[in-house]
């Protein structure tokens, strides 16, 4: 997979590897070197949740020391409102009846 993403005013273009995919349930990926350093793996979940419905469940992992939460604070910040704006709309476009 591939994305160009906006965090912290900067573009970055990020390249992922799918590890593991469930159709219609679950989507498993984690990023190249050297991201998989700090994020190794993330995951899409989707459980069936009545008719015409699910429960979409994004999760990242993040691993870093004492020193990493220090000098990334900026970046972690920035990520943590992206991940709430990402989810916002990506609620808003499947929830759209276009």
């Amino acid at each position: 997979m591939y994305c160009e993403e906006y965090l912290h005013g900067e573009l970055h273009k990020l390249k992922f590897q799918v590890t593991k995919r469930v159709q219609d349930r679950l989507i498993e990926y984690r990023p190249f070197f050297p991201w998989s350093l700090f994020a190794p793996g993330n995951q899409f979940i989707l459980e069936p949740s009545g008719h015409d419905s699910c429960i979409f469940t994004a999760t990242g992992s993040l691993r870093g020391g004492p020193l990493f939460r220090k000098l990334g604070k900026r970046q972690m910040e920035a990520t943590r409102q992206h991940m709430k704006e990402e989810g916002e709309n990506l609620k808003r476009i499947l929830e759209s009846d276009k």
